[in-house]
């Protein structure tokens, strides 16, 4: 037998190169052709549920043809061809498509179940060289019409006329299809009935080759869509010959294969299947339309059939039927076993088949089969061997960290790539480009599956790795579970992630039945694992009111599924977000504290031992209650002795205090169990609370002060305190190695200057590093008096040093992700951030404060200062680069600034340290409070993609971005499409008197409100549409993802941008009046700003082909409600009122459409400020929205309007943009 796989040069690598396979420069005709014209009688296709004359009118049988299978005969009625029946009656059909215009490079979609017809077209769709797409019939009310739309068939076959009357009524698109084609009888004139199809005797055209060949696009195969929406697989005719080789060819050279193909043939578990039958001349056996357990045993029993694909689960049901009749009366010898989780017992469960053979295979939609095993391999001799298989012929494989490419050792968990000519290069219409990249080998697909690749070259796969189960950050793999319970004769189970406020998510076991285990047993099977493993409950199908796990066509787990029954029946609805603070009462499980009522009482914590009567009633009491409760945490229950850090990590620790919470109304802390480490030292130290909670008199809370939270250690930092390497000593390397680089350039050093490293959350990533210098800086001019440059210099100095957020440098990792690192203050950092410019002139100092080169921003520093004296006065302008603070923290860094330079020596206010937020949203961006926020914007953008025409403004030039696009890879585009000279920065500010802002604010409607009711107005107003879309800048001053039971400093001293961007999607009634959509808004904003930080791109992910449907209206238009805009009225900042400081300039450079900007100047006076990139929209335009807008106000703020629907409204404005 020839070698299997080729391994990397470094065999320590987890990567290995199958052999490379010749002659694949073919079309598809040329392997269906060869085998018909090699065996022409021998059987193609076997059909059990369809008659034996069914489409007589297109096989022109001259004699009649049966098929043999020992003593057993055929049926009457059974359907058969030979090759020979099916060539002709391909040329038949395909003369007949030719005639009404199918031509080569056209599509073919199918709906239809496993029969004959789907052989014919596939068949006939290679002999046109057309592109062949089957979909599942089973979805074709809900699919059809978005596949026809996608797909753009020019012929669509359907299997009879109830499919024809579903597609009449449900697909609207239906009527761009130019040849429709029903297999039975046509119930219109519009389709054609393949039964009636008249017979010529002409053969069809012959098609020329390619400039190309074995590169024309054969088949698309869409993915299952269970975690998202199912994505195109294109395979070209080279894919296919590559897929279908016979990599283990049966030793027995005269022996024909019968395929029992019983999954669905839109599955490429089945396409494969058939296309190796087709390609060495076997037959394939069609038990029934659709699965049906007891068709497929008595096609293996009447039909002999020799190959069978399966997954466990169908095996075990096979075997279980009444009617199995032993392998003596069996043909089968080689069974395919799919599915990642196969033990030695599934083997065997096989081989009573009599199947000599039992081979596990791994492949996907976009390649199949990539890894299995030669039947002679030496590591199967035992019958079994952990691991999918080997990389097969035509296939490439490697293992590499998450987000990387990066091939980690053998025996390393990692993600799986695959490459090679059986796999896809890219998904139909460029779907997820992330999924694929290149090399030097070629391209590679990130499957999604967590892997190891072991000493042997043998695969075996973990999980997907959006089934891994995310405990406190750790991820756990449910396949480890489910082989460790797997252990058990008889026990099937699946483990998913139950949501849980504390760890994130906990794993629970769904196990078949507990006939062979009690629940406490199979939960005890874990323990070994520890405590990260361990199983949060078991629960069994017919508690979740299900028969069968759900499945996929292919017979695999949807988890997704599985996970919602799970989470469904703990009372954990992940549809609901109110659950979070309000579960069931009867429900006792991992869910959030409940809110708390009135003042939070927090007490200090203790961290001396106390010594109290041990014989307390009392404290016996409560050391029950919290056995009690450890006893639902963990198998084997703790005695009140045991010291918890024996038995718990940190995470279970977190649940159990969360417990005593909901349970006991108490409290205990993290800090407590480092003296207070026993059950009953616990129950003390609770009792002890209690009593000085009645002794003492007014307020006793205590929550740890910023100044308490600052940072002091010395020395650079270490692994545990950058949560972004997550413990891995590697990603902790790559970190210092990255920083060290770029330090080197500055003359600084990890080891002697880098005081912190903070995450930098993905939304923020562009404005780190956005697409041009200039993106997301912001710049702000002072002019100083009567202050020497010296003495300004001292004041920055000081005022950095208390602002860490400033002292950042920006750094790339090797995967490209972007972090803060932050460095101690010094001189040597000083020198690189404030640049002192002396002897420039009045003019001068101003072109420096416009300079808008790429050249005057760095790309790594996020603050820079210039100094610039010139005669009696000191310029000082500051440029900032927007990751780094917000509104809300700019205004006491003015407030410290302007003191500082009055006078540098005094003692600022300590704020709370930034990375203290930083960490946290990193940190638990994957946990259940998150998810639910994830959950709440996904449904607020449902349906986005149906609402481009909502978009606002349009575009008209590639790119979006406000003031300079010179350094832009879209400069010359842009400025084909302006119609006058570039805006240098685009501006325009207006001043409203609102008399009855006040009569509003009275209403609780605040004018941040009036002002986003106007903007979704004008929206309408521009589009025409019902939705206005647009992005909001929330200010997000909030502990992310936290409880309110927890003691944190107040969110507004946070010393840097907790910012969010979250979108508005809002829906416009004509018969609403204006004070109801007032209301309205101002709800909707509450409701906003509780979710505001949700992971801006698990929204995206989550929404899948929506997504980038939401990024677009999201760059296009935003809105800010600026606290700062009072400097426009005078020597203010926000609420700061500067001496020292007079503030001569503001300047940006967002990347974004339309940005508009308000704020209110006095109780009356609202500013409006707009700005806007000038390819998209003239001056003249803009000044015109902003016109518009400042009506709209003035409109909805009068009172005798508030009872007027707001439909007259948009009556009066469209007739005032008519008269305009």
């Amino acid at each position: 037998m020839s070698k299997q796989n080729i391994s990397s040069s470094n065999d320590q690598l987890a990567e290995c190169h199958g052999l490379p396979l010749l002659d694949l420069n073919q079309s598809v005709w040329d392997m269906f052709l060869s085998t018909a014209i090699k065996y022409p009688q021998r059987t193609a296709v076997v059909s059990l549920w369809q008659p034996k004359l069914h489409l007589e009118n297109l096989v022109r049988r001259e004699t009649e043809t049966s098929l043999k299978g020992g003593e057993l005969t055929e049926p009457e009625f059974v359907l058969q061809w030979n090759y020979e029946e099916l060539l002709k009656a391909v040329e038949v059909l395909t003369e007949w498509l030719q005639r009404q215009g199918c031509l080569e490079g056209q599509t073919l979609v199918t709906f239809l179940w496993n029969s004959a017809e789907w052989v014919l077209f596939f068949w006939a769709a290679a002999r046109l060289r057309m592109t062949f797409v089957p979909l599942d019939p089973r979805t074709l009310e809900q699919t059809a019409d978005e596949y026809i739309r996608r797909l753009r068939p020019s012929l669509l076959v359907v299997q009879d006329e109830a499919a024809v009357d579903v597609l009449d009524r449900a697909s609207p698109h239906l009527r761009d299809v130019k040849v429709r084609i029903s297999c039975t009888t046509s119930p219109s004139e519009s389709w054609t009935s393949l039964c009636t199809l008249p017979s010529h005797h002409f053969d069809a055209r012959p098609f020329e080759k390619g400039s190309t060949p074995g590169q024309e696009l054969a088949l698309i195969v869409f993915t299952s869509g269970t975690t998202s929406t199912p994505k195109g697989c294109p395979h070209t005719a080279e894919n296919i010959w590559s897929a279908s080789f016979d990599f283990d060819p049966d030793k027995d050279k005269n022996m024909i294969e019968k395929w029992l193909v019983h999954t669905p043939v839109s599955h490429i578990f089945a396409i494969n299947n058939t296309l190796r039958s087709f390609r060495y001349g076997g037959t394939i056996v069609f038990p029934s339309k659709a699965f049906d357990i007891h068709a497929s045993l008595k096609a293996l029993e009447l039909h002999q059939c020799t190959r069978m694909a399966a997954v466990p689960t169908l095996v075990q049901g096979l075997l279980s039927l009444p009617s199995f009749p032993g392998k003596e009366r069996l043909a089968l010898h080689y069974v395919t076993l799919a599915g990642t989780l196969i033990k030695d017992e599934d083997v065997r469960m096989c081989k009573r088949f009599g199947s000599d053979a039992v081979i596990q295979a791994y492949g996907m939609s976009e390649g199949a089969p990539t890894m299995s095993w030669l039947r002679d391999d030496p590591f199967l001799e035992s019958g079994h061997y952990p691991g999918v298989g080997k990389v097969l012929p035509g296939c490439r494989m490697r293992v590499c960290l998450p987000e990387s490419r990066e091939v980690v050792n053998r025996n390393v968990p990692g993600e799986l790539h695959i490459g090679g000519t059986s796999v896809i290069s890219g998904y139909l219409d460029g779907a997820d480009p992330e999924a694929f990249y290149t090399d030097e080998y070629g391209s590679w697909l990130r499957t999604g599956d967590q892997a190891t690749i072991d000493e042997n070259g043998a695969v075996q796969i973990l999980g997907r790795y959006k089934d891994l189960i995310i405990r406190g950050g750790e991820n756990i793999a449910p396949v480890k579970i489910e082989e460790c319970l797997g252990q058990v004769a008889g026990l099937y189970s699946q483990v998913v992630g139950l949501p849980d406020f504390i760890a994130g998510e906990v794993p629970v076991a769904v196990v078949q039945s507990l006939k062979s285990s009690s629940k406490a047993d199979i939960m005890r099977l874990v323990e070994h694992l520890g405590p990260s493993y361990a199983l949060a409950a078991v629960t069994t199908l017919e508690e979740l009111s299900i028969e069968q796990y759900p499945m996929t066509p292919a017979g695999k787990v949807r988890k997704n599924i599985l996970k919602d029954l799970v989470a469904k029946h703990f009372g954990i609805a992940s549809n609901e977000p109110d659950k979070r603070t309000s579960p069931p009462e009867d429900f006792i499980g991992p869910l959030t504290p409940p809110t708390s009522e009135g003042p939070e009482e927090v007490l200090s914590v203790n961290l001396e031992p106390l010594n109290l009567d041990k014989e307390s009633t009392e404290v016996d009491e409560t050391t029950k209650q919290l056995m009690e409760i450890w006893a639902t945490l963990v198998i084997s229950a703790p005695s009140k002795d045991d010291p918890i850090f024996d038995f718990a990590d940190s995470i279970t620790l977190l649940r159990y205090c969360d417990k005593v919470w909901r349970s006991l109304g108490k409290k205990l802390y993290l800090q407590d169990f480092i003296v207070h480490d026993t059950v009953e030292r616990q129950a003390q130290l609770l009792q002890s609370r209690d009593a000085a909670t009645k002794d003492s008199e007014g307020d006793t809370s205590v929550a740890l002060s910023a100044s308490e939270m600052a940072r002091k250690k010395n020395g650079p930092p270490g692994v545990a305190d950058m949560v972004h390497v997550n413990g891995d000593p590697r990603r902790f390397i790559d970190t210092r190695l990255a920083t060290s680089r770029v330090l080197k350039g500055l003359g600084l050093s990890w080891e002697a200057d880098v005081e912190d490293v903070l995450p930098i959350k993905a939304s923020f990533w562009a404005f780190a590093h956005g697409p041009r210098p200039q993106s997301f800086r912001h710049r702000i001019a002072f002019r100083i008096d009567g202050r020497s440059p010296e003495n300004i210099r001292k004041a920055l100095e000081k005022g950095l040093s208390s602002r860490p957020m400033f002292r950042t440098i920006l750094v790339r990792l090797p995967d490209t992700t972007p972090i803060h690192v932050v460095v101690r203050p010094g001189k040597t950092l000083y020198d690189i951030l404030i640049t002192e410019k002396a002897g420039l002139d009045e003019a001068t100092i101003r072109e420096t404060i416009l300079d808008d080169s790429g050249e005057s921003f760095s790309s790594i520093q996020m603050f820079q200062a210039v100094v610039a004296p010139c005669q009696d006065s000191t310029t000082l302008i500051l440029t900032y680069n927007h990751s780094v603070f917000d509104a809300m923290s700019m205004v006491p860094w003015m407030r410290d600034l302007d003191m500082l330079v009055n006078d540098p020596n005094m003692t600022l206010l300590a704020l709370t340290p930034f990375k203290l937020f930083a960490d946290m949203v990193y940190s638990h961006q994957e946990s259940m409070p998150a998810t639910l926020d994830v959950q709440y914007f996904v449904k607020r953008f449902s349906g986005v993609n149906k609402q481009t025409k909502a978009f606002w403004p349009p575009q008209r030039a590639p790119g979006w971005m406000i003031a300079t696009d010179q350094d832009s890879e879209h400069r010359a585009a842009r400025m084909k499409v302006r119609k006058a000279e570039p805006i240098r920065y685009p501006r325009v500010v207006t001043k409203s008197k609102i008399p009855h802002m006040t009569a509003l604010k009275a209403m609780n409607v605040q004018p941040v409100n009036v002002v986003k009711t106007a903007i979704a107005l004008f929206n309408i107003q521009q589009t025409g549409q019902e939705y206005a879309f647009f992005n909001n800048l929330d200010a997000g001053r909030s502990w992310p993802f936290m409880p309110a039971w927890i003691p944190l400093p107040p969110a507004m001293s946070i010393d840097g941008p907790t910012m969010e961007w979250t979108g508005n999607m809002i829906r416009i009634l004509p018969g609403e009046t204006v004070e109801h959509l007032l209301n309205r808004i101002r709800d909707d904003q509450e409701e906003l700003s509780l979710h505001a930080h949700a992971p801006l791109f698990r929204v995206l992910d989550s929404l899948g082909t929506e997504g980038p449907f939401v990024m677009d209206a999201l760059l296009r238009q935003s809105f800010n409600w600026d606290i700062s805009l009072q400097y426009l009225n005078g020597n203010k900042y926000g609420n700061v009122d500067l001496t020292t400081l007079k503030l001569i300039e503001r300047v940006d450079w967002p990347d974004g459409g339309f940005f508009w900007e308000a704020g209110m100047l006095s109780a009356d006076e609202l500013c409006v400020l707009a700005t806007w990139d000038d390819a998209q929209l003239s001056l003249a335009e803009a000044e015109g929205h902003v016109e518009s807008l400042n009506k709209i106000i003035q409109w909805i703020t009068t009172p005798e309007n508030w009872v007027k629907p707001v439909g007259k409204l948009l009556k009066v404005l469209y007739d005032i943009g008519r008269k305009d």
